[in-house]
């Protein structure tokens, strides 16, 4: 398969994530991934979510910088920790990525947040930001929409209260409903051949039925991991925007 070479896997072969991951430390020079600094992360949002987990890649694949392979992140919620500047202060902001397969770009097929939506919702209602950058390929371009997720739960109409399993149409959030936890169940297939389906539920926003004032960017955007970010925005529970500690 062209692009990997001696485990190496080429930016084109990476997916939407992938490459953000990669400009990102071209961009900012240096990684930018949670698991390096998971300091950051553990201040901005507590011990709600679990320590990530990328950067692990078994069968050994690398991309540039010699780092592994950014697959099956199993971050939970934060894909990338960012420099940012408030003020003239440096902080560091935790996103999520959302790479979108749409090849109308700017439309958002991405719904699902995390399954981690009672953290992300308690986070939200706590008044902090949850930046997500919306990805799309725009012919060999990487391009970007970026929105503060916290601020569509805070006010937009929505539900916390998880779908059950046998409710009707339990896999979606209704036509109603801007955001809501949805009952999303996977089956595997074990060694011995027998099948076991998990129980899994996941914060939906249905990104179409957002404010377009509520974007960031009024139109999707070249890539940039060092746009400027919003001035005097809570990012966290203990952190300010200027990374001062609060509590």
């Amino acid at each position: 398969m062209s692009g990997f070479v001696s485990g190496f896997v080429s930016f084109e072969n990476l997916d939407l994530e992938g490459r953000a991951d990669v400009l990102a430390f071209r961009q900012q020079g240096r990684c930018c991934r949670p698991r390096e600094h998971a300091r950051t992360v553990r201040e901005h949002f507590g011990r709600r979510f679990p320590p990530a987990k990328d950067g692990v890649c078994r069968k050994g694949r690398t991309v540039e910088g010699g780092r592994g392979l950014l697959r099956g992140r199993g971050h939970g919620v934060v894909d990338l920790v960012l420099r940012h500047v408030d003020g003239g202060k440096p902080a560091e902001v935790p996103v999520l990525l959302k790479g979108n397969k749409s090849k109308r770009v700017g439309r958002v097929d991405n719904r699902d947040l995390s399954q981690y939506h009672a953290e992300c919702i308690a986070h939200a209602q706590e008044g902090s930001a949850l930046w997500v950058y919306h990805l799309w390929l725009a012919g060999d371009t990487l391009v970007m929409r970026r929105i503060d997720a916290a601020r569509v739960i805070r006010e937009c109409r929505g539900s916390a209260i998880p779908n059950a399993p046998d409710a009707e149409k339990a896999k979606g959030i209704g036509p109603t409903l801007t955001w809501g936890v949805r009952y999303d169940p996977r089956s595997y297939k074990l060694k011995s051949g027998a099948v076991r389906t998990q129980d899994y539920w996941r914060l939906r926003i249905e990104w179409n039925r957002v404010p377009e004032s509520m974007w960031l960017d009024s139109e999707p955007i070249p890539f940039d991991s060092t746009a400027p970010l919003p001035s005097g925005v809570r990012f966290g529970r203990t952190v300010s925007a200027l990374g001062e500690i609060l509590d």
